[in-house]
């Protein structure tokens, strides 16, 4: 059943096989992780992150942003090694030596266990359509407070190889730990949407589940000609009360990139 659609940013589906409720049974480490994810987004301060990237990493990302290059991270007297790091974003997307750059890292690529502050991946947004910074956290607490799972936000300065870029929008990653702190069933298929729509083939980030079958369950019930009928198809395979709050907020808020 498709239980989720994330409305910030890229358009996130996760798709499980029953009814996801809070609270599920998790292990003593997934509670610690929890934790100390939680105490980063609820502390208030603006974290200062300095990535270390090597030269060959500077130019393998030149050439091809997507792909994970292997960065060192400091903040504090912490230090995180090897991590992943690659460039995001599209209409936002920066150029690595361009001037403010969007960047996933994920902090176990190369370090098996190795996390920040309970999580294995974030995301640092340049937040170059909102000069406020604040439109992402005001409305993931929206979304979060109606019920919808959104990934949490806080902010962080970023130097890169001793460079200010400035200040960043950083967001909690769509991993398997987003899934186990806000669905009972976390054995799914999670899919990324860039500019695509549910009738075509997305990009598969978790399950097992091939073929996207799940998908077209989906698209098969929206396309029943009887409209009562089709509800109750719909109500099977989709989260119709969060699908419906999902749409009300973004239509509220002039959402243009759900």
């Amino acid at each position: 059943m498709l239980r989720m659609l994330w409305p910030i940013g890229a358009l996130w589906l996760w798709l499980v096989l029953q009814q996801p409720l809070q609270g599920a049974s998790i292990s003593v480490s997934d509670l610690q992780n929890q934790a100390a994810s939680q105490k980063f987004f609820t502390n208030g301060t603006v974290c200062q992150l300095h990535i270390d990237l090597p030269k060959a990493g500077f130019e393998a990302l030149k050439k091809d942003g997507r792909k994970f290059a292997q960065a060192t991270l400091r903040e504090g007297s912490n230090t995180y090694t090897k991590i992943g790091l690659h460039l995001k974003g599209n209409s936002t997307f920066k150029p690595i030596d361009g001037d403010k750059p969007n960047f996933t890292l994920k902090f176990n690529v190369n370090v098996p266990g190795q996390r920040f502050h309970g999580l294995n991946k974030i995301s640092l947004n340049n937040s170059l359509h909102d000069p406020s910074y604040l439109n992402e956290a005001l409305c993931a607490g929206l979304f979060r407070s109606l019920g919808v799972p959104v990934g949490r936000v806080t902010h962080a300065r970023v130097w890169l190889n001793g460079h200010y870029l400035g200040f960043y929008v950083l967001v909690e990653g769509m991993t398997k730990d987003f899934l186990k702190l806000n669905f009972k069933n976390s054995d799914g298929n999670m899919y990324e949407a860039n500019a695509q729509d549910v009738d075509e083939k997305l990009e598969q980030i978790n399950g097992t589940e091939a073929g996207q079958a799940d998908l077209k369950r989906l698209v098969e019930a929206t396309r029943e000609g009887d409209a009562a009928v089709r509800w109750q198809r719909l109500q099977k395979v989709l989260d119709m009360d969060r699908f419906i709050a999902m749409l009300a907020v973004d239509i509220l808020r002039s959402h243009w990139d759900g």
